[in-house]
């Protein structure tokens, strides 16, 4: 049976290995393409990983993300995959709420009240309140939508819709929350506006000591090209954070063309990128490892975490099964012992 399960598994991973490569923007010869594959990688990944220059064996691999990465949290990995559970968890291990409320489930077109009720929700949208409306499993941002009410239109990512339609549209939904919106730290804000900047941020676990760590954390940026959201390879950018300092590195687009380009400010409103330090970063850091170190059973978690307005830590999901190219452009992971240990701990080398 076992060995059943893990062929089932090892064809779905080939299926989304091939399907994610269907998808690849970037034009390369059938040459370049094979050799990757031959090497359990993306096609992409020879040009987000400059392999003309560096070592594969040095960077976790594609389908080994799709495969055994994604057998380590095993079981437990709905707490993070599933957005309403996720944050009935997370709340209950802090004193205060620190992930967005989820207001509404929308199952079948049907209303769910979660924390108010579809009427006092109607009140407080028409009332010019913002909103998230976004699927309660998957990630990469796709099918998220920031709604908000003005001058009679509903606002569905920039784009105006009668109100009576984006009511019906509503109706059309299965598996869908509305949650509370996040208005980001000013220190984001300048940098970029018009999406919710989140950092992303990798916990394992050091198993000779007992204790989570932080392996990798980046920054990302959205762009006219990847609005209403941040996520990378829809345009966004990526900037490397240093785990001591809080400071950002250069942020650095999808190589849509097979070129990676590095900014130190950005290309849209010139502000700084390189240099920028997040605001309470010992908090964020000692917050975020205080979380893990509580979730044993769950040793591999990509958190996304914004800084509100008043710069309080808000953790706006978890992920089970991060994508690793926006992490792994700024460092090979396998250069790293603790990092290596624990894939190999988690049988994934």
């Amino acid at each position: 049976m076992r060995l059943i399960k893990k062929a089932l598994m090892g064809i779905y991973s080939l299926k989304r290995f091939l399907t994610k490569e269907s998808e690849c923007p970037i034009k390369m010869n059938l040459a370049t393409r094979l050799r990757m594959w031959r090497l359990g990688f993306l096609g992409e990944s020879y040009f987000i990983y400059s392999f003309s220059k560096n070592n594969p064996k040095n960077y976790i691999s594609d389908f080994l993300r799709f495969y055994k990465v994604s057998l380590i949290n095993g079981s437990f990995s709905i707490l993070l995959d599933n957005k309403i559970l996720f944050e009935r968890v997370i709340n209950s291990l802090t004193e205060k709420p620190i992930v967005p409320f989820n207001l509404l489930y929308i199952k079948d077109g049907r209303f769910f009240p979660l924390r108010i009720s579809i009427e006092d929700w109607r009140k407080r949208f028409e009332k010019g309140e913002r909103f998230v409306l976004k699927p309660v499993s998957g990630g990469g941002g796709f099918n998220v939508k920031i709604i908000k009410y003005e001058k009679g239109k509903a606002i569905v990512n920039g784009a105006k819709v009668v109100v009576s339609q984006f009511y019906k549209e509503l109706q059309r939904l299965d598996n869908y929350i509305i949650t509370e919106f996040v208005n980001q730290a000013e220190y984001s804000k300048e940098i970029y506006p018009y999406t919710v900047n989140t950092i992303r941020i990798l916990t394992m676990w050091d198993y000779e000591n007992s204790i989570p760590f932080i392996a990798i954390a980046v920054h990302r940026i959205g762009t006219q090209r990847s609005y209403p959201v941040d996520n990378w390879t829809q345009g966004g950018m990526s900037a490397h954070i240093n785990i001591e300092t809080g400071e950002l590195g250069p942020g650095v687009t999808y190589p849509f063309d097979g070129k990676l380009r590095f900014y130190s400010r950005h290309p849209e409103t010139d502000s700084p990128i390189q240099g920028v330090r997040v605001p309470n970063w010992e908090k964020v850091r000692e917050t975020v490892l205080k979380l893990a170190s509580n979730l044993p059973f769950l040793p591999y978690i990509a958190w996304d975490v914004v800084l509100d307005e008043n710069k309080n830590i808000r953790i706006i999901e978890g992920n089970s099964n991060t994508d690793v190219n926006l992490l792994q452009v700024h460092k090979p992971f396998l250069s790293d012992a603790r990092i290596k240990k624990f894939y190999s701990y988690h049988g994934v080398l």
